[in-house]
């Protein structure tokens, strides 16, 4: 089976993330993300609970195979170390300052032979 990567930097769930994860199991076994709570607080603001209460809700979403922790925003790491097939995301990162993220993800997928 095909290994999917998605990752959230969010401490509400809303339908949006949702969608991500029901688009990215038609690829594969879907992995989630959860951004740590420094480079949370260093890319988006404090989050209202806490890490490991996003962890828990994080794996309590149908369709979720995996839950591990994101240690910093650019993906460089956790690509090397998964190596997923597939990384699914959010139309919000195609313009404004999240663009740099999707470029060092098409980057190193590039480099893995992965695809967005």
């Amino acid at each position: 089976m095909k290994k999917v990567y998605t990752c959230f930097c969010t401490d509400v769930i809303h339908e949006g993330h949702r969608n991500i994860i029901e688009q990215a199991q038609k690829y594969g076994e879907v992995t989630v993300g959860v951004l740590c709570d420094y480079q949370m607080i260093r890319y988006n603001r404090f989050p209202s609970i806490s890490f490991e209460e996003r962890v828990a809700m994080v794996k309590g979403l149908e369709g979720v195979s995996h839950v591990v922790v994101q240690e910093q925003i650019m993906y460089d790491e956790i690509l090397k170390k998964l190596r997923p097939d597939y990384v699914i995301h959010g139309d919000n990162w195609k313009q404004g300052p999240e663009s740099v993220i999707r470029e060092n993800v098409l980057f190193n997928l590039k480099l893995l032979g992965g695809e967005v």
